[in-house]
């Protein structure tokens, strides 16, 4: 089968941003193995580049949540506690890291420093 039909067949899987089970269900059954194989790769590349994975010390902060959800309306967000972080929130988008935390800031205002003095 060609990738294309597969990344296809991939994308109609979704429904509203969220894997569907039954489309899944019913796609899986009908691919011999070696397109089974393509298609939950290709599955799990499309639910990763459509979740959020946002760590933070607290995970009940309405204004942090209610931030994100208008900044990525078309993602899933999937919290995580971190008791690690002093303050702020560490945010994967795909390959994308953002580190809004006080010891990342903190470190960087170090490598100026650091790199200016040379």
């Amino acid at each position: 089968m060609k990738t294309k039909l597969i990344k296809k067949l991939a994308q109609e899987s979704f429904a509203n941003n969220k894997l569907d089970e039954n489309r899944v269900k019913i796609i899986s059954n009908k691919l011999k193995r070696k397109d089974l194989r393509s298609y939950l790769r290709v599955l799990k590349i499309l639910d990763r580049e459509s979740t959020l994975y946002v760590s933070m010390p607290i995970t009940d902060d309405a204004s942090v949540q209610n931030t994100l959800q208008i900044r990525f309306p078309n993602k899933k967000i999937v919290y995580t506690l971190n008791k690690d972080l002093l303050a702020g929130v560490k945010i994967v988008d795909n390959d994308l890291l953002y580190d809004f935390t006080l010891q990342g800031k903190i470190e960087r205002l170090i490598g100026r420093f650091y790199d200016t003095n040379d």
